[in-house]
Formats: C-alpha cells, sequence, structure tokens
C-alpha cells in the first residue's frame, strides 16, 4: 500500500493470470501485522470451509544459495483469501484497504458495471 502526495491510500497489485498472490510475510506486511496473525485467520478460513486450500493457494520452489537445503518450497495465497483476512484483521492498514474495496465496489460506476448482465430473479 502506497500514499499519494494527498494522502489518500492507493493499493496497487500486479495481477498474474488474472489474480494476485502473495506469501504469508507479504500479506502482513500489507495488512500490517504479524504471519502468526495471519496463519492463524487462515487456518480458520480454511477449517470453516468458506475456501478450500487447492483453490485460495499455489506452491512454488525456489533456490536458496549456500544453504543445505537448498531447494525449498512456498506457498502464494490469492487475492480471494487475501479479501478474506482483510475483514477478519483488525489493524489500520486492514481498515483502509476495506474502505479501498468498498469505495472500488461500491463507487457510482463500479455499481452500474457490477449489476451489468446480473439478471435477479
Amino acid at each position: 500500500m502506497q500514499y499519494r502526495e494527498n494522502g489518500q491510500p492507493e493499493v496497487i497489485f500486479e495481477p498474474m493470470g488474472g489474480t494476485v498472490f502473495l506469501t504469508v510475510n507479504q500479506i502482513a506486511k500489507f495488512l500490517g501485522c504479524f504471519p502468526a496473525t495471519v496463519n492463524s485467520h487462515l487456518r480458520s478460513i480454511i477449517k470453516s470451509g468458506v475456501f478450500h486450500e487447492p483453490d485460495i493457494c499455489c506452491h512454488y520452489k525456489y533456490m536458496v544459495p549456500n544453504a543445505e537445503y537448498s531447494e525449498r518450497q512456498g506457498v502464494l495465497y490469492n487475492l480471494d483469501v487475501i479479501i478474506a483476512l482483510a475483514y477478519r484483521i483488525k489493524s489500520l492498514n486492514s481498515e483502509v484497504f476495506r474502505n479501498w474495496l468498498t469505495r472500488r465496489i461500491c463507487g457510482q460506476d463500479s455499481r452500474q458495471k457490477l449489476f451489468e448482465g446480473f439478471i435477479w430473479n
């Protein structure tokens, strides 16, 4: 999260394959909390059945130079779970992100696009 010259927050994501992927540490930094907090909420979300782990994460391998075990595995989590975490974690950054999401989704132009093609039963 960055801040513009006028002090307004600016959220910048770099999408990959139609979504954004972050590690637990990146999510913690983004939401302004500890990685343990993110892990705790991730376990709760997965346990509740709201999301299933294969749907929200992807595993990757990376190399660590000069390490006894040079190949390691990491996990990246997608935007769906990052948004869910922002609504569960109480921090200034998550509040700013929630407000940004609300403005993006509920703004006048967004509302029109949101309901375009939606059929009410």
